[in-house]
Order: structure tokens, then C-alpha cells, then sequence
């Protein structure tokens, strides 16, 4: 979970900074203006430098966490060759971040079970040697 918060962060970071830093349109000038045309609230753009830094740190952990978790997209889109070039290296990290994830997941089941069958194992052994020794069967439910 941890590594999945750092990434969504590490590429929000990198998304808005894109944003910032582009000269001409970006993802966040189309956002703003289909906002402003569509009845959006006047909380996009601060009156001092134009750009309200928590507002699109927000939306692009919107967009980092929907481009992560593969939902898809929407109201957030890349404009520019960079903005395309960078989402696609957000979706080969993203690739290997679930990848990474669900190996681990299949990994800890498998020792799961690994673990219970050898319990089994050691169990019936246990029960086997009691038959065969006639040990008692209060020895017997002390053992198990």
C-alpha cells in the first residue's frame, strides 16, 4: 500500500510539474478552460500567479491514482507530445507497480498453503504414530 501511495504521489508530482513548466496548452489549461466554459467554479486559477498549486496537485492525483489502477480516461487528458510521452512512461511504471503487487499477492498465498500442507503433514504423522503405539488419548490430544 505504501509503495502504491508513494508512486501516485511521485507522479502527481511529475504530472503537475509538466503542467507548470509547459509553455503553450497542457492538460491543465484544457482543464481549466472546459471548467470555466461548463459552469466549473472560479477555484482553479489564483489571482496572483494564475495556477493554485494545491487545485492541481489534487486533480493530478486524481489523474496519477485512475492512470495506476488502469479505470481509464476522462476529464484529465494529455495535449502535448510531452504530456503524451510522459503518461506513457506513468503507464509502464504503472504496469510494473501491479505486476510487482499481485506477485506478491500470489507469492504469500502460496506459502500459505505451502505452510498449511505441511501442518496437515505433521499432523496425520502424529495421529499415524499414536495408532501404531497405542499411546493413550490424553498423550494423544496433548500432542496435537
Amino acid at each position: 500500500a505504501l509503495s502504491v501511495m508513494v508512486s501516485v504521489h511521485v507522479m502527481s508530482c511529475l504530472w503537475s510539474t509538466l503542467a507548470i513548466y509547459t509553455e503553450g496548452d497542457t492538460w491543465l489549461t484544457s482543464v481549466e478552460g472546459y471548467k470555466t466554459r461548463h459552469g466549473g467554479h472560479d477555484y482553479y486559477a489564483s489571482p496572483e500567479t494564475g495556477v493554485r498549486p494545491t487545485v492541481t496537485y489534487v486533480i493530478a492525483t486524481y489523474f496519477a491514482l485512475y492512470t495506476l489502477t488502469g479505470i481509464g480516461y476522462g476529464d484529465v487528458n494529455p495535449v502535448s507530445r510531452a504530456e503524451f510521452t510522459m503518461l506513457i512512461f506513468m503507464m509502464l511504471i504503472g504496469s510494473l507497480i501491479w505486476a510487482t503487487i499481485i506477485g506478491e499477492i500470489v507469492n504469500v498465498m502460496q506459502h500459505a498453503s505451502i505452510d498449511e500442507v505441511q501442518h496437515q503433514e505433521a499432523t496425520d504423522a502424529i495421529l499415524f504414530m499414536t495408532q501404531e503405539h497405542d499411546i493413550s488419548l490424553e498423550l494423544n490430544h496433548k500432542l496435537l
